[in-house]
């Protein structure tokens, strides 16, 4: 019967024969039909381009004289023409994207044989992530960033400067800041499959601020503006820097002659730029045993040259700290240009190398001045010229000949940047007024403007150099509209004896104040903020 039995091997009387030998039996059942095949599981689940899985039987025959022949295809059902493992566990080795087709051959070597049930492995393809953007971005717009994935249905995962995250496809920073610029990275996901990251950088630029504008100026139908005058605006400038990392890292100073280790391409700076200062950082500097910090040397060579500079007065080697920062005098490039950076050692101490840099940057503090440019809306429109003063009529935007107040809108534009705009009103006057005065002993402290009724803003003026007691008029002209008069009166005591009557070109008085000199101090006007309308109704008071 099955079990384990011992033989023992005598002689004819018996006996023992020579030397006792012991032989182990084992008695085992051997397979017999019907053979069952089993069923195929598998231990990794869903599968990525280039994983593996392992598969293994179970429920199937087994005794003496089983074996096992793994076989696979790529159809459902077969044909699996493609031979592997012979025992009851096979691993797949790496595979590409696709569905495989397992099947295991159970065999009795007493006869008999059965095959699994098909087994499917699926392996998904891992997506390649793509990533863009709408750079450069100027600062207070919107960034837009565009990702994308070889497989449909992927999910996205974002990252950036100033731990942004987000999981959309398509995200969008809104009012984007300077802050904002760098490198943002995303990864896509499919069936579990996870991309190698795509990244984009954003650059962000400078937005100026909005510019301050002069709000009014007026001339007379028919009339030009002078030279050198028109609507002015002005602008801040626009303070920045640029900072450059050399190229590489570790440079080496070996010897007494400098050796250009890293060269730089400096860009160039926004139109109308500025340089106010640049400097060279050095970081972790490092003099090797037994060279002493004081002999490290750096110069730059190219576009702009700095002899061979000291940069420790320290007679011992080792790192040196704080990090050095050399001032670079003169530098004023702002064209596009190439900067070497050289390093050496004062002494020659025979050790290689004698000193390590462990990174260098330049760095450039500017300022530029933003471009003006006038429009005919506030958003959108006509640009009908740049700067200041801006002169519309000989830019073609106003017809001299035609009265009226014409609004214009101007922006600071800098490097495709633009601030919101401002209003500024030109105006061609189409009514002629005359202002009549009768000064008192004090005729220079009186001046008087003429400001739009709904703005209070200032469209003519004069006054201040009229003579002492005496009969002074200023004749202007102003569009149809509504007005306000204010009289000033620097000494704060109205005109003594005086006053002032405002006419029409027909002589018709719009505000007579001949009488009334003396009874205001330093601001004469008609209550609750009264004005006037031209063109002059045929209506008295």
């Amino acid at each position: 019967p099955n079990g384990t039995w011992t033989l023992r091997v005598c002689d004819d009387a018996g006996g023992d024969l020579g030397t006792i030998q012991y032989v182990q039996l084992n008695f085992i059942t051997p397979c017999t039909a019907p053979i069952v095949a089993g069923t195929i599981s598998g231990t990794a689940g869903a599968l990525c381009d280039g994983d593996s899985e392992t598969l293994s039987l179970s429920g199937q025959s087994t005794g003496f004289g089983i074996s096992y022949q793994w076989n696979w295809g790529t159809a459902p059902g077969g044909p699996y023409p493609n031979a592997g493992g012979t025992s009851d566990m096979e691993n797949t080795g790496a595979l590409a994207t696709g569905t495989y087709y397992y099947v295991c051959d159970v065999i009795c070597s007493f006869g008999g044989s059965a095959t699994t049930a098909e087994y499917a492995v699926t392996v998904n393809p891992i997506p390649v992530a793509s990533a863009s953007s709408n750079s450069p971005v100027c600062e207070g717009n919107d960034i837009l960033l565009d990702g994308g994935s070889s497989v449909g249905g992927s999910t996205f995962s974002w990252s950036g400067p100033n731990s942004f995250g987000s999981s959309d496809e398509d995200p969008t920073i809104a009012s984007a800041s300077l802050t904002d610029g760098g490198s943002y990275q995303v990864t896509a996901t499919a069936a579990g499959c996870v991309s190698a990251p795509a990244s984009t950088v954003v650059v962000m630029k400078p937005t100026p601020a909005a510019p301050t504008s002069s709000e009014n100026y007026a001339i007379c139908d028919g009339g030009s503006v002078p030279g050198g005058q028109g609507l002015t605006a002005t602008v801040v400038p626009l303070v920045s820097s640029n900072s450059l990392a050399f190229p590489g890292s570790n440079f080496q100073s070996d010897g007494t002659t400098p050796i250009v280790r890293s060269t730089l391409n400096v860009p160039a700076l926004p139109a109308g730029a500025v340089v106010t200062s640049a400097e060279l950082r050095l970081f972790n500097v490092v003099a090797t045993s037994p060279s002493f910090r004081s002999e490290i040397r750096v110069s730059l060579g190219g576009s702009y040259v700095l002899g061979a500079t000291q940069i420790s007065t320290l007679g011992s080697s080792g790192p040196i700290s704080p990090d050095p920062v050399i001032a670079l005098p003169g530098y004023a490039l702002t064209g596009a240009s190439t900067i070497d950076l050289l390093l050496n050692e004062s002494f020659n101490d025979g050790i290689v190398p004698d000193a390590v840099v462990g990174s260098a940057q330049l760095v450039v503090n500017y300022t530029v001045i933003p471009t003006l440019a006038w429009y005919d809306a506030p958003t959108g429109g006509t640009n009908w010229g740049t700067g200041s003063p801006f002169d519309p009529v000989t830019a073609g935007a106003v017809n001299a000949s035609v009265g009226g107040t014409y609004a214009f809108h101007v922006e600071a534009v800098l490097d495709g940047c633009a601030s919101t705009r401002e209003v500024a009103y030109f105006h061609v006057g189409n009514n002629d007024v005359s202002l009549t005065f009768v000064t008192d002993g004090a005729g220079s402290d009186i001046t008087w403007e003429i400001v739009q009724q709904a703005t209070a803003e200032s469209v003519q003026s004069g006054g201040g150099a009229y003579g002492n007691n005496m009969t002074e008029v200023d004749v202007t002209c102003l569009p149809d509209g509504n007005w306000r008069l204010r009289v000033l009166d620097a000494g704060n005591n109205g005109i003594n004896g005086g006053g002032y009557v405002l006419r029409d070109a027909n002589g018709n008085r719009i505000i007579d104040n001949s009488k009334g000199g003396d009874g205001y101090t330093a601001l004469s006007a008609l209550a609750n903020n009264g004005g006037f309308g031209l063109p002059l109704g045929t209506d008295a008071v």
